[in-house]
């Protein structure tokens, strides 16, 4: 069985979506499954053997994101050679268009992720006008799938609305508890970010429009007017770090990416996790805090709510809303004995959702369409 993924982000940008690339990429390895990923070519970035890159350029409006060029002749001799049994498209952007024609040119099965709900970005960018004409376009693109899946019953909804009699499964995503866990928890660590009797808050995210992390400052400047004890460490980076930083929020500290055991051990020193996307289409970061143990304060939007569970492993509020943002975490701050309890709540619920899982439930609904691969091994403990 060999698999051609096409994904129009890949390393060495850090997001949600290439760090399920990387996941989906071990596992494949791990149980023999053939595949040859086709990103967009980076000079920052050595591919590995499996990873064809396909020339590309910056995005003049998002510098950290590619756009690849429109080289399908030279992507279509490579898949001749490597003579695929399914296209998988993680993106219905331009390597994904690629990966689509070669499909039908060929009669593969193709398979989509509806990963990143592009129409809701353009109203944070001025662009609301575009939404009809971006959704006609995901239409046309996602109803040539055998097979989309949905990383959230919100973004499984809105894909439903739009493409009519479209094959939509709920697939999630997954964390490795074993990398995020609080056993990681370094007491110098904490010291060096937070005073003993103060809240060690945390986000992690791009630091742009649609995270609408302006929510979060604004929250944190009532927690400043009530004397609430606290700092708030910002974790990512994007096109909105110089206007958040002159903000000049004294309680506020902006750390740039991290990656690997740094972030995890940044995760496992915080108290609270803060989140204010309302358009996730499901939100890594908020299972990745979970399995750290934190309790979080997030929106009750959006692909958050797959995993926050008011009043259980954290506390939701109205999109927007920074006074309600503010009061759920005064009252995590305060109330020690219920911090921990959502706390406990919110690593019990991350135990549940291994990548493992989440790729043995992909793979299978592969089988079901009548594509032929290996099952997955045993791992001997």
């Amino acid at each position: 069985m060999k698999i051609a993924v096409f994904s129009d982000a890949y390393l060495p940008q850090i997001n949600g979506l290439t760090f399920t690339l990387q996941k989906m990429q071990n596992y494949m390895e791990e149980n023999d499954i053939e595949y040859r990923y086709f990103v967009p070519g980076n000079s920052g970035f050595t591919p590995a053997a499996n990873i064809t890159p396909v020339q590309s350029m910056k995005c003049i409006l998002y510098p950290e994101c590619r756009v690849t060029l429109p080289v399908y002749t030279r992507v279509a001799r490579q898949l001749a050679l490597f003579r695929p049994d399914l296209i998988h498209v993680m993106t219905p952007l331009s390597l994904g268009v690629m990966g689509l024609k070669y499909a039908r040119d060929h009669e593969i099965p193709m398979t989509a992720c509806f990963a990143n709900d592009f129409a809701q970005y353009l109203s944070y960018y001025h662009l609301r006008a575009l939404e009809p004409a971006v959704w006609r376009y995901l239409a046309w693109f996602y109803s040539h799938a055998e097979l989309n899946f949905a990383l959230s019953q919100h973004s499984a909804e809105r894909l439903r609305r739009r493409v009519i009699g479209a094959n939509i499964r709920v697939l999630g995503n997954g964390v490795e508890p074993e990398l995020f866990s609080p056993q990681l928890f370094d007491a110098d660590l904490r010291r060096h970010y937070a005073a003993p009797d103060e809240a060690l808050l945390l986000y992690v995210g791009r630091l742009a429009a649609e995270k609408e992390i302006e929510v979060i400052m604004n929250a944190a400047r009532l927690l400043d007017a009530g004397r609430v004890r606290y700092r708030l460490l910002c974790v990512g980076d994007g096109p909105l770090r110089g206007a958040l930083a002159q903000m000049l929020l004294p309680r506020v500290r902006f750390l740039g990416y991290k990656v690997g055991e740094e972030l995890q051990r940044l995760y496992a020193a915080a108290d609270i996790f803060v989140f204010a996307s309302r358009i996730e289409t499901y939100g890594n970061v908020i299972l990745e805090a979970m399995a750290s143990g934190l309790p979080i304060v997030a929106v009750d939007a959006g692909g958050v709510r797959e995993n926050l569970r008011h009043g259980v492993n954290g506390i939701a509020c109205a999109p927007g809303d920074a006074p309600a943002m503010a009061s759920g975490i005064e009252l995590l701050i305060k109330d020690k004995a219920l911090r921990q309890t959502m706390a406990q709540n919110a690593r019990r619920h991350a135990l549940t959702r291994s990548w493992d899982h989440i790729f043995d439930q992909l793979f299978e609904q592969l089988r079901l369409l009548g594509v032929d691969m290996p099952r997955r091994r045993q791992r001997i403990s």
